[in-house]
């Protein structure tokens, strides 16, 4: 996480030929999650993408398959 620029980097591991998109939320309540990104592709075994955090001192991140 880079504070100055509220970029979080995130890898996982994924399936090839999949899409992803990151969700946030500012509590872990499942229903709280709404997108920030959509549309990223698989990298094949394992996917990298960089997000731009939402203004706030805390919050929470989930990778979902679409």
């Amino acid at each position: 996480y880079d504070r100055a620029t509220r970029h979080f980097t995130l890898a996982w591991t994924s399936a090839q030929g999949a899409t992803y998109a990151v969700l946030t939320s500012p509590t872990a309540a499942p229903s709280s999650f709404t997108t920030l990104v959509s549309g990223i592709a698989s990298g094949g075994s394992q996917t990298t993408t960089t997000v731009t955090m939402p203004s706030g001192n805390a919050g929470f991140l989930r990778v979902q398959q679409q």
